[in-house]
Order: structure tokens, then C-alpha cells, then sequence
């Protein structure tokens, strides 16, 4: 199947980990070619709470580093109020220029201004941070599902062979039972 697209329209190597393979044997799709049994869905699914709790990491390490941001731009941010005071008084008795006074209040403005972006991506990370966690615990739903599944399935078939054995069963004892006739009926 080289060169085939799998599910989703991908190429053989993002196909399904379980294509052409069923966990439930003599379980055949429509044109007797195996299907996609439950246990395939509980690989998927263990797939997806692999990359769901991948996410999830990603999203606390990434909510880390933006907290870690906002604390450099809060420093950032006190540095320049503070030159903003010290050039006030030196202001004051001309002994630095205009312009350095404005440029350390932009500076003051634009540092509270980080602050402010820092927190709002914060707040976007920590909601990240419980949608990861969502995705999460829904993985490991499917999961329980297809376990439960597979567990129906089992039974499934062990009952569909019991039935088919007592069919059997009757007819080799309907099939001995009239050689018993037979032979009482042939004897004098």
C-alpha cells in the first residue's frame, strides 16, 4: 500500500497504528476483509491520551515561561519608574537634558504596558493549561470505553462459540442416540 493515503487524508505514516489489524479475531468488515475492531479504538485511543498529555506539558511549560515574562517585564517596568524619579529632581536643576527625562518616561510607559501584555497572556496559558487538562481526561474516557468495548466484544464471542458448540452437542447426542435404536431394533 506504498504511496496510499490513510485516514484523514495523510500518508501511510500518519495512517491509523492498528489499519488492516483487529484485536477481536474473526471479526471481517462487509467484503471480508478484517475491519477495525475495539481494540484498535482502545489504541487509538491510547494514542490520543499519549498526545493529549504531550499537550498538556507543553501548555505548562509554556504557562512557566510566560509567569517567568511577566516577572522580567515587572523588573523592567520598576527600573524604569525608578529612573523616572531620579531624573525628576536632576530635571528640575537642569542638570540633564529634556529629552532623557522623556525618553525614561516612555520607557516607564512601556514597560507597565509589557506588564500589562505579559498578565493577558498568562491568563490565555492558564485557560490553555485547562483545555489540556479537558483533552486529557477525555482521552482517557475513550480509553475506558474501548476497554469496556473490547471486554463486551470478548464475551461476545466466547458466547457466539458456546452457542455454536451446543448444536453440536445435541446432534452428536441425536446422532448416538438413534445408533443406540438401532442396534436395540436389529437385535432379536
Amino acid at each position: 500500500r506504498a504511496g496510499t493515503k490513510g485516514r484523514g487524508g495523510r500518508g501511510d505514516a500518519g495512517a491509523s497504528p492498528c489499519e488492516g489489524r483487529s484485536a477481536i479475531p474473526g471479526t471481517r468488515g462487509a467484503r471480508g476483509g478484517v475491519r477495525r475492531g475495539a481494540g484498535c479504538s482502545g489504541l487509538d485511543a491510547a494514542a490520543q491520551v499519549s498526545g493529549a498529555e504531550r499537550a498538556l506539558g507543553a501548555a505548562q511549560a509554556r504557562l512557566k515561561a510566560v509567569e517567568a515574562n511577566v516577572r522580567v517585564a515587572e523588573a523592567n517596568a520598576h527600573k524604569a519608574a525608578q529612573d523616572v524619579e531620579r531624573y525628576k529632581p536632576l530635571l528640575a536643576r537642569d542638570d540633564i537634558p529634556r529629552q532623557l527625562y522623556d525618553q525614561a518616561v516612555a520607557s516607564a510607559e512601556a514597560g507597565r504596558a509589557s506588564v500589562d501584555a505579559q498578565k493577558a497572556a498568562v491568563t490565555e496559558a492558564q485557560q490553555n493549561v485547562l483545555a489540556a487538562e479537558k483533552n486529557v481526561e477525555q482521552a482517557r474516557a475513550k480509553v475506558g470505553q474501548a476497554d469496556a468495548t473490547v471486554d463486551g466484544a470478548m464475551r461476545g464471542q466466547q458466547q457466539g462459540k458456546a452457542s455454536a458448540e451446543r448444536p453440536q452437542t445435541q446432534t452428536r447426542q441425536g446422532t448416538q442416540k438413534r445408533a443406540e435404536d438401532e442396534q436395540r431394533g436389529s437385535k432379536p
